[in-house]
């Protein structure tokens, strides 16, 4: 039997994989979708509105913490039962010359928003789909690259091997239950990044 959402949540849906995950997801499905573009959140929000499918749009920065509170809190007032933790901010430079903006800025983005908003809505997705007889879902875009060290691309790399180690952890600890947990290590993909 194919899990049919009642909502998910994607964040850096206004591009990429994000915004495929948007497009594929069935008509049945209401959406939350989040990135930094307000512009592009509203074009997503009117061309996949329908009778059928409430789409609700939230501006966020990840690398801000009051923004992923802000997301994770109206993301669990709605109900979300499918996570798509997608969002993602990557420099191809050497180390030594990236600043330590840029470089903080992956950490926070890949590491730390990952974690944040995992950790805030999967007791929330657990509980809903407990209560339903339902499952709840789980997706962190991890990398290839997060199986290997790559130079310039360190961090990175390293950032993506957090949640692809997260979201393995995370599947075995809660394999009993009423949640699906996936890593998608996708690799050379055309996409704005």
């Amino acid at each position: 039997m194919r899990e049919t959402y009642q909502r998910a949540l994607i964040t850096g849906a206004t591009s990429g994989i994000g915004e495929a995950f948007a497009d594929i997801l069935p008509a049945s499905t209401n959406l939350i979708l989040t990135g930094r573009d307000a512009g592009k959140l509203t074009a997503l929000q009117e061309r996949l509105a329908h009778r059928e499918r409430e789409v609700d749009i939230v501006e966020a920065d990840l690398r801000l913490p009051g923004d992923r509170e802000k997301l994770a809190e109206r993301s669990e007032a709605l109900g979300v039962d499918l996570f798509v933790n997608n969002a993602g901010l990557g420099y191809f430079s050497h180390f030594t010359e990236t600043s330590t903006d840029d470089e903080a800025a992956m950490v926070d983005v890949n590491v730390v928003a990952v974690h944040a908003l995992s950790h805030a809505l999967l007791p929330g997705m657990i509980e809903r789909a407990k209560a339903t007889g339902r499952r709840a879902g789980l997706i962190i875009v991890s990398s290839v690259v997060g199986h290997v060290p790559m130079p310039y691309f360190a961090t990175y790399a390293a950032t993506k091997a957090f949640g692809l180690a997260l979201a393995e952890g995370l599947a075995e600890e809660l394999s009993g239950e009423a949640i699906d947990i996936l890593a998608l290590c996708p690799g050379a993909t055309a996409t704005d990044f």
